[in-house]
């Protein structure tokens, strides 16, 4: 038995949270009611960065890549509306907490001074195994790794900036040369010399947004990365970096930031929250604390940290539809699953200084993410992995994460499974009350679709304009 399945979807929507409403002789879902002076598209954007003395290079990277990461949102999604907030990792200290962040760094200082990791016999031959890496890269210690292996730290010796922008790969004034033993080495710098100061940045955003410090998307090319590159430091509040409890801190309505988070949050907007560290989460449950060296491993003392499931609610108990909630992060990840496993029973079982990373890049060593992975294995298919160990930089995880995020929000997900793929037509509706059949499209996989969907799903060749809508009839199987 066939039935002919209308759907009717306008651009506010393209999204796969539909009830299909079933009829005598066909299935007609509406994804929005919106009218087409309405029709754009929101996105709230919630960015928790950590600040820990290692995160200079990262920091830098997704500023210099985040111009492109909006180029893919903006080609995939037309009529896009977002709001962009920047919160650090340190869930301890009043000035942060959750707190949108407005104070752009002008250095990094030596404490994000680029070091590589290599195989060596022991610390003592350090500068041996180093110098396999170029003449100038000198060693700068040496501990156990969880391979069963001794990892050596290594410096780059330099003498010029030029020296350190070849080393690590950034263009003409991305990175100086620090001589200062024993902390000599490549700094990157951050590209945040024409940015305001803190106080007339946050005077700037709130004149903009008449509410509390967050970036538009008339101003976020210009003036993202002045709230994004949050500088490191090493201190107590970065020894503990508490990605989750920032993020819930920050966007809580009933919590301690509760006008900060009814200002940023739109009922009628997509939520993403986007976590970007090298080491792994340490957010403590209600009345829990840990000690300098349990924050170290947090991962082995779950009964001290928040409950990932909890936070996983939490996120999207923040919209009426969880399915507008969309997680990322660019963390550290493992070669494989065994890797990961074998990382985490070894760093809750060694004690005294370790080599604790799971990947490396240019830019330096990451621990494995574990918590982070849990909170996005949370979200399914709404959920992003990238690794912050890219050796394309930021680049392709930015990419990774931006076309996800097309992909949720503009796919057309079908109420039932369709039976014959010719029998497909796409007509477009235009808002002045123009039509064109036959729009081209192309099947694309439904895991991004809700449970209440068909295994079906397309999308438009070229994306839809504010006010126009697409109606798509196919044969599909008798919908029960």
């Amino acid at each position: 038995m066939y039935r002919l399945c209308c759907l009717i979807a306008a651009v506010l929507c393209l999204g796969c949270n539909d009830v299909p409403i079933d009829g005598l002789n066909a299935v007609q879902v509406h994804v929005t009611t919106r009218s087409a002076s309405t029709d754009k598209v929101k996105v709230d954007f919630l960015w928790v960065i950590d600040q820990s003395s290692s995160m200079g290079h990262e920091q830098a990277a997704l500023s210099n890549s985040f111009n492109s990461f909006l180029d893919t949102l903006e080609v995939g999604v037309q009529g896009l509306d977002t709001r962009m907030a920047v919160v650090t990792m340190d869930a301890i200290s009043p000035e942060h907490s959750g707190l949108f962040r407005h104070h752009p760094a002008q250095e990094f200082g030596r404490l994000a001074a680029t070091r590589r990791i290599v195989e060596c016999a022991s610390k003592e031959t350090a500068d041996a195994a180093c110098a396999t890496l170029g003449p100038q890269w000198v060693g700068a210690g040496g501990t156990p790794h969880f391979s069963g292996k001794t990892m050596c730290s290594c410096r780059y010796g330099c003498q010029t900036d030029t020296e350190c922008e070849a080393v690590l790969g950034v263009g003409s004034g991305g990175a100086y040369c620090l001589i200062d033993e024993p902390f000599s080495g490549c700094i990157p710098r951050p590209d945040t010399a024409a940015c305001p100061d803190a106080e007339t940045l946050r005077q700037r955003l709130i004149a903009e947004t008449g509410t509390v410090p967050f970036v538009t998307g008339e101003n976020a090319r210009e003036l993202f990365k002045c709230a994004a590159v949050v500088g490191v430091a090493q201190d107590s509040s970065t020894w503990q970096e508490q990605g989750i409890n920032s993020a819930l801190l920050a966007l809580d309505r009933h919590g301690p930031n509760a006008e900060q988070a009814h200002a940023f949050l739109r009922d009628d907007a997509w939520l993403v929250v986007v976590f970007v560290s090298d080491e792994e989460d340490c957010s403590t449950a209600p009345g829990q604390t840990i000690s300098l060296e349990q924050s170290q491993r947090c991962s082995c003392y779950p009964q001290k940290m928040l409950p990932v499931t909890n936070a996983v609610n939490k996120l999207k108990g923040l919209k009426a539809d969880p399915s507008r909630v969309l997680v990322a992060g660019i963390v550290g990840t493992a070669d494989s699953d065994e890797d990961a496993a074998a990382f985490l029973d070894w760093r809750c079982s060694v004690t005294g200084p370790v080599t604790p990373f799971t990947c490396q890049s240019l830019g330096g060593t990451a621990e494995l993410g574990n918590r982070y992975i849990g909170l996005i294995d949370g979200f399914g298919p709404n959920g992003i992995l990238a690794s912050v160990c890219g050796h394309g930089g930021f680049g392709p995880a930015l990419e990774q994460i931006a076309t996800r995020i097309v992909s949720v929000i503009s796919n057309i997900c079908l109420p039932a499974d369709v039976l014959d793929p010719a029998s497909i037509v796409v007509t477009l509706h235009r808002a002045d009350g123009t039509t064109t059949q036959d729009v081209a499209f192309e099947p694309v996989p439904a895991a991004d679709c809700d449970d209440e969907a068909g295994a079906s799903a397309l999308k438009l060749a070229t994306p839809l304009n504010p006010g126009e809508w697409v109606e798509v009839s196919y044969q599909a199987a008798a919908v029960q």
